[in-house]
């Protein structure tokens, strides 16, 4: 279970954790903060390189002192961008797209 996953890590001393969960989404735990970003809906193909992409979008946000729930929706919708096509990246959405289609996900608790 990723809930109770995201709480043994706390307990091992990790400070904050993101777990992608495919069709349910992202779960975000800190000491202070739970909360869920709904799944980007897709036709899945193949999942190669979706940790990859999420990661690297979730990465800019925080490089780029976006709020941290836009960092784990940026990421979100490029992880579940790779997955409607065959191989790591022949349907990644650019920035821009990726930009646009974030906004359609909300945080949930």
């Amino acid at each position: 279970d990723p809930q109770e996953q995201s709480k043994c890590f706390l307990d091992w001393g990790v400070n904050a954790t993101a777990i992608t969960c495919g069709t349910n989404g992202v779960i975000y735990r800190d000491s202070k903060d739970f909360f869920r970003i709904e799944p980007y809906e897709i036709d899945f193909v193949d999942g190669s390189g979706a940790g990859d992409a999420f990661t690297a979008g979730m990465a800019i946000g925080i490089s780029e002192s976006w709020p941290l729930t836009e960092s784990l929706k940026f990421g979100a919708v490029l992880g579940a961008s790779v997955c409607q096509g065959l191989g790591c990246n022949t349907t990644l959405f650019s920035r821009s797209k990726a930009q646009v289609e974030m906004q359609k996900l909300k945080v949930l608790d």
